[in-house]
């Protein structure tokens, strides 16, 4: 998808939603959700910093987020240091080309909404896997019923659908 920024610039856009680093659900604490295993020690850069080229559009930071209000209180983008020098690599290259990137997000900080907002997705989470439901732990949001991978695929038309 392209979109022109002024006369003269096209931007590539790109949506960076919580492919860099997950995004804790399902938790009403503060604290991230407790992790198994072994992980890389974190190094969150400024993709601004990096590359003062690439765009954002940060609009979960602005009344114009899908929630109507700001819910961040910064409009900046981090993603983690291997992450942003490869986006980074990926503007210059089609900057090269005449185009650029519009980061629309990034890193997410993890407490992900006031103590009642996470106190209500706990509430729907409970419900929903108590009917069958799991959630992808990476969008909060988004429930699979326990045997969607027993179905095919489908591109059915609607108008198709008996």
């Amino acid at each position: 998808m392209l979109r022109i920024m002024g006369n003269i610039r096209k931007f590539v856009v790109l949506v960076l939603a919580a492919a860099a680093i997950p995004v804790a659900v399902g938790c009403a604490t503060d604290r991230p959700p407790a992790q198994q295993g072994s992980f890389h020690k974190p190094d969150l850069v400024e993709l601004s910093r990096l590359d003062p080229g690439i765009h954002l559009d940060i609009r979960y930071a602005t009344a114009d987020s899908i929630v109507h209000r700001p819910v961040y209180r910064e409009a900046r983008a981090f993603l983690q240091r291997p992450a942003a020098q490869a986006i980074t690599r990926a503007h210059r290259e089609v900057a090269s080309k005449g185009y650029g990137l519009l980061v629309f997000d990034g890193y997410r900080p993890y407490a992900g909404g006031t103590g009642q907002q996470r106190a209500r997705r706990d509430l729907l989470r409970a419900a929903m896997e108590k009917e069958g439901f799991t959630v992808e732990e990476n969008e909060w949001w988004h429930f699979n019923f326990r045997d969607w991978k027993d179905y095919p695929i489908l591109n059915i038309p609607f108008e198709s659908i008996p």
